[in-house]
C-alpha cells in the first residue's frame, strides 16, 4: 500500500509503506493522514515488512493512544496536490483515516513534480502541477519530460504532510531532534 518518496541516495520507502503491517505489530497506530504515530518516536520512523515463516512471538497492539484525537489535521491540508481526503473515510479495526489519492501523492513524493514538496529548496526549477481530472500514464510521462534537466538527479522530498503533523512539532517544541 506504500511506494516509494524519490531520495538522490537511495530508495526510500515512503511514509505510508508497512503501516498496516506496523500497525498490527503495535508499532504505532495509523493516523488521520495515513501513515503511523508512535507514542515515543512520533512520526519519524519508515517501515518496511519481510515475509517469513521463522516463528515469531506475537506482540500486542499498541492501545490508549489517540494523537489525532482533537487536532484539527493540518497534515490533510499541507499536500500540496490535494491527495488527502479532508475526512477520514477509511477504517479498519474502529481506526479512520483519510482515503489517499495513490496516482496524486505519486506525482508529488515519487515522480518529484511538485516545487514545494522539496525540489524548489534544492534549487530545482520543477513544478507541473498535476491535471485537474485523473492522472493517467501519459500525463505522468509528459510531467516527467518538464523536470529540470539539470537538479532532477538531487530531488529530495520533504513529505508535507508529515512535516505538518502536529507530533512532529510537539517533539521539537520538547527540545527533541
Amino acid at each position: 500500500m506504500g511506494s516509494q518518496t524519490e531520495n538522490p541516495r537511495f530508495d526510500t520507502p515512503d511514509i505510508f509503506s508497512g503501516r498496516f503491517e506496523a500497525a498490527a505489530a503495535g508499532l504505532g497506530i495509523i493516523g488521520r493522514a495515513g501513515f503511523v504515530i508512535h507514542p515515543d518516536h512520533d512520526v519519524r520512523v519508515r517501515h518496511i515488512a519481510i515475509v517469513t515463516d521463522a516463528p515469531i512471538e506475537p506482540t500486542a497492539q499498541l492501545t490508549g493512544f489517540d494523537p489525532c484525537e482533537g487536532c484539527p489535521a493540518p497534515c490533510i491540508p499541507a499536500c500540496p496536490v490535494s491527495a488527502l481526503a479532508p475526512d477520514a473515510t477509511e477504517c479498519v479495526s474502529g481506526r479512520c483515516w483519510s482515503a489517499r489519492d495513490l496516482l496524486r501523492c505519486d506525482w508529488a513524493k515519487k515522480y518529484a513534480l511538485i516545487g514545494d514538496e522539496g525540489p524548489k529548496y534544492m534549487g530545482s526549477t520543477t513544478d507541473v502541477p498535476p491535471p485537474d481530472g485523473p492522472i493517467t500514464a501519459e500525463a505522468i510521462a509528459e510531467a516527467v519530460r518538464k523536470r529540470d534537466p539539470v537538479q532532477r538527479h538531487l530531488d529530495c522530498i520533504i513529505e508535507p504532510c508529515l512535516k505538518a503533523c502536529h507530533m512532529l512539532l510537539i517533539g521539537r517544541r520538547s527540545g527533541e531532534q
